[in-house]
C-alpha cells in the first residue's frame, strides 16, 4: 500500500516528463487536473536542531490520493538537495550514505557529546524512530573519530548510522547499517 502511494505521488511530480505518449491537448489537461486526484502538501521542518545541524531543507510531505471510496494519505519526509528532492527515509538494508556529509552545515562540529545530542535531535525531526522498542535502543556512542548513532533494533541487533570525522570534527563519511558493531 505504501509503495503505491508513493508510486503515484512520484508519477503525479513527474507527469510532465513522462507523458509523452498523450496528445498536447491531454497531456495539458491532465497536468491542470491532477491536483484533482493527487494533493501534495510539504511543509518545513524547521526544529531548532535540524536548523544547527543541516545545510539543507527537510520538508514533512502529506501525500492524498482520492478514490472512489475514499482517501489515501501517506507521509513522507523529503530533503531538496541542490535542484532535486530526495526521500530522507532510513534505509532498509546496509548502505553508504555519500551525500549524508554534503547535507551538514560546514560550521557544524561532531566533537562532543553535545554535538552528538544535536545531531540525534536533528535525525529525531527527520528520520523519527517508530515504535517503543526502537526509541528505547536510541542512543548514541563513539571511538575516536567514529560515532555510532543507534536508531531501533533489527532483530537482536542494534541498527543505526555510522559517523566518521576528520580531526576537526567535520563529518566525512557516512553509512546505515542493520547490524552496528
Amino acid at each position: 500500500m505504501r509503495r503505491t502511494l508513493v508510486l503515484a505521488a512520484l508519477l503525479t511530480l513527474t507527469c510532465t516528463v513522462n507523458a509523452a505518449d498523450l496528445s498536447p491537448a491531454d497531456k495539458t489537461f491532465f497536468d491542470q487536473h491532477i491536483s484533482d486526484v493527487v494533493k501534495i502538501e510539504p511543509t518545513l521542518i524547521d526544529a531548532p536542531a535540524v536548523q544547527t545541524v543541516f545545510a539543507v531543507p527537510f520538508y514533512n510531505v502529506t501525500i492524498e490520493i482520492k478514490e472512489g471510496d475514499g482517501n489515501q494519505t501517506q507521509q513522507l519526509v523529503l530533503v531538496r538537495m541542490g535542484d532535486h528532492l530526495a526521500s530522507a527515509t532510513r534505509p532498509s538494508s546496509d548502505a553508504e550514505l555519500p551525500d549524508f556529509p554534503k547535507m551538514i552545515k560546514p560550521s557544524f562540529k561532531l566533537k562532543t557529546d553535545d554535538d552528538a545530542k544535536a545531531l540525534q535531535s536533528a535525525l529525531d525531526a527527520t528520520c523519527p524512530i517508530v515504535g517503543d522498542d526502537d526509541k528505547k535502543a536510541e542512543k548514541f556512542t563513539h571511538n575516536g573519530n567514529e560515532w555510532h548513532f543507534i536508531r531501533g533494533k533489527f532483530f537482536d541487533k542494534q541498527l543505526g548510522y555510522i559517523l566518521t570525522t576528520n580531526d576537526d570534527g567535520a563529518i566525512t563519511s557516512a553509512k546505515f547499517t542493520l547490524q552496528l558493531p
